[in-house]
């Protein structure tokens, strides 16, 4: 963790090749066995929040900071849905953006 603020995830620059270029949204779940939770993340949300990033600078592995507050709970669940509704009206638009 960051100071208790996040939690850190390593991913494969495949799957994240991948995760990127799906049009709904992909959501990252990482499940903490010592603490007994688990984090979500918005993949194509994050990456389009980080003005520095460049796929193609990534060698193997990119890693990502989970904020703890985005603990899976019914709430976090409620989000998903809201996402994926933004996305599909988006769709109809012919316009797609993953910002919060």
């Amino acid at each position: 963790t960051d100071s208790g603020q996040s939690v850190s995830f390593s991913l494969r620059k495949k799957d994240l090749v991948t995760w990127l270029s799906e049009p709904l949204p992909v959501i990252l779940i990482v499940y903490d066995a010592v603490r007994d939770c688990a984090y979500w993340l918005y993949i194509q949300q994050y990456f389009e929040n980080k003005t520095d990033f460049d796929i193609k600078k990534v060698k193997k592995y990119q890693n990502v900071s989970i904020p703890v507050g985005n603990r899976v709970s019914k709430a976090g669940v409620r989000k998903f849905v809201t996402f994926k509704k933004n996305i599909l009206k988006q769709i109809n638009r012919n316009r797609i953006t993953h910002h919060a």
